[in-house]
């Protein structure tokens, strides 16, 4: 990681990150350690460097995903449909139980299951959409604001308060 003494005031232009300067070199980031910050100070990588940095980057983001939506398909799994009272044994019924059905049928389950939110004007985000945008305690706050419900009675909830909205 290269940190040169140019800050973002010696061009005459907004420059953003992945702007590549007359040396061929990208820009990663502003400096912000707070002896830095304040002369504005850039981060410059290499374009190997850059796209190495960017890779780790995204499989970093990725796992973080998957270990959070994992974490969350347990929740729903564990508590079920709070309206209906569906459950996964519900679910799964008397359908054969060879470990792949069983996998299929956990994992359909989890689809299949929804965060609601209660009161709508509290809704910050859909939980399973910011998973790599917020901090798991952030997460974690707008699940408390949820019940799981299945699809059905879900998008009867939603329904109800579309009505009373209008």
């Amino acid at each position: 990681m290269l940190s040169t003494a140019y800050t973002y005031k010696d061009y005459n232009k907004t420059i953003k990150r992945g702007f590549v300067s007359d040396d061929n070199l990208k820009l990663w980031s502003m400096d912000k350690r707070p002896s830095f910050a304040k002369h504005g100070y850039l981060n410059w990588r290499t374009i190997e460097e850059w796209e190495t940095a960017t890779e780790k980057k995204k499989a970093s983001t990725k796992k973080n995903r998957l270990e959070r939506r994992g974490i969350l398909n347990t929740m729903k799994r564990e508590r079920g449909c709070e309206v209906c009272g569906m459950t996964l044994q519900d679910f799964m019924g008397k359908s054969r139980r060879t470990k792949e059905n069983k996998a299929f049928m956990t994992d359909m389950f989890s689809r299949m299951i929804d965060f609601d939110h209660l009161n709508p004007k509290e809704k910050s985000f859909n939980v399973g959409d910011k998973l790599d945008r917020y901090k798991w305690d952030v997460i974690l706050k707008e699940v408390d604001k949820c019940r799981t419900a299945c699809k059905l009675c879900h998008d009867k909830h939603s329904g109800n308060q579309t009505r009373k909205v209008k």
